[in-house]
C-alpha cells in the first residue's frame, strides 16, 4: 500500500522514527542499534510488531501484511 505511514519506537529509549511507503508499499529507515516496536495503520488496517533487533551492520528485512484491527 502506497503512502503508509510507518513508526518505529525505540522500546529502550523511547525514540520515534516516521517515514512513508513508497508507491510499491516499500519502505527504509537507517536505525540505531537497539529493540524496536513497528506500527503501521492506515485505512482501517493495522500491522504491530514487537521486539524488532536491530543491528546497524546486518540489514533486516522486514515484510508485513495489513488486518483488520
Amino acid at each position: 500500500m502506497s503512502n503508509a505511514p510507518v513508526e518505529v519506537k525505540n522500546t529502550e529509549t523511547g525514540a520515534k522514527y516516521t517515514t512513508e511507503t513508497d508507491r510499491t508499499g516499500a519502505y527504509t529507515l537507517s536505525l540505531p542499534r537497539g529493540t524496536y516496536a513497528l506500527l503501521i495503520e492506515v485505512a482501517g488496517l493495522k500491522y504491530t510488531q514487537e521486539s524488532i533487533v536491530i543491528i546497524p551492520e546486518h540489514p533486516l528485512r522486514h515484510d508485513v501484511t495489513l488486518a483488520l484491527p
